[in-house]
């Protein structure tokens, strides 16, 4: 088969795995800041007070860990080749999210200590690829749809999207999950009720927000053994419920926010 890794998650994973924190109150040190917040309550103490100090192991073990994660996706997914992707500069989906900002609810400064070496390796050791203008996510979208078009695909080229990010499941094809070691495929089908799902619950990872009171498995029972035209129909009807006289305009934001990418984008 061949991978599509999803890079910023191996950035952050092995990242933060290759560091410690160390939370420090009334010179009790602790590795756990519910443990830090235990003794301050315990003793009164505003938790406020409680210091963090982030230590980080050597470089080397974080790419190391990189390296390994890499190996075992290849042999897990019977991968002889393949692509590795990295969110770059800029995302269309900025400038869409007008209602809420676009991953608002996000600390951009809450990166391990060795992303940009991580980084820096991935590109000149594994060769990966950048992407600029959309999101690593979409850009897997795409070259996952584009190879499956090819009738005459073999089976080693066969590609299968490697990431631990839920939302790629809006993706028909193969998928590895190598957090939970789970391979799986998806139908069209399958891809497209995922993707009105998220329209009713939204994605409050991205700040992304749906209709309230409504999770995963209202959504599912909202949807359920309907056609497009039908899903379509019931989600229009609450996010009139919801957002009244604004219904279309957020209708068709949440759209473009949520959906990943399955051709290159018409601008």
């Amino acid at each position: 088969m061949y991978s599509l890794i999803d890079g910023d998650v191996l950035v952050y994973s092995c990242g933060f795995a290759s560091q410690t924190n160390e939370y420090k109150i009334n010179n009790e040190t602790y590795q756990y800041k519910k443990d830090a917040n235990s003794y301050a309550v315990k003793h009164g103490i505003d938790k406020s007070l409680i210091t963090k100090k982030v230590i980080p192991s050597p470089v080397s073990h974080a790419l190391q860990n990189v390296k390994q994660s890499l190996l075992e996706i290849s042999e897990a997914c019977g991968s002889h080749d393949g692509s590795i992707y990295l969110t770059g500069k800029g995302n269309y989906r900025h400038e869409t999210g007008v209602s809420h900002v676009y991953k608002g609810n996000r600390d951009p400064d809450h990166k391990p200590v060795h992303y940009q070496a991580i980084i820096d390796y991935l590109i000149k050791q594994w060769d990966a690829k950048v992407i600029d203008g959309m999101e690593a996510d979409d850009a897997m979208g795409i070259a996952q749809c584009s190879i499956n078009k090819n009738k005459n695909i073999s089976k080693k080229d066969t590609p299968i999207i490697c990431t631990i990010d839920k939302d790629l499941d809006m993706i028909p094809g193969w998928h590895y999950n190598f957090r939970k070691q789970h391979k799986y495929f998806t139908t069209v089908e399958q891809s497209d009720f995922f993707f009105y799902k998220q329209m009713l619950t939204g994605d409050r990872v991205d700040n992304i927000i749906g209709i309230h009171g409504i999770g995963d498995k209202t959504a599912h029972k909202l949807l359920v053994n309907k056609g497009t035209e039908e899903m379509e129909a019931t989600i229009m009807r609450k996010y009139k419920s919801e957002f009244k006289g604004k219904s279309v305009e957020r209708y068709a934001e949440n759209k473009e926010l949520l959906w990943i990418l399955r051709e290159p984008r018409n601008v």
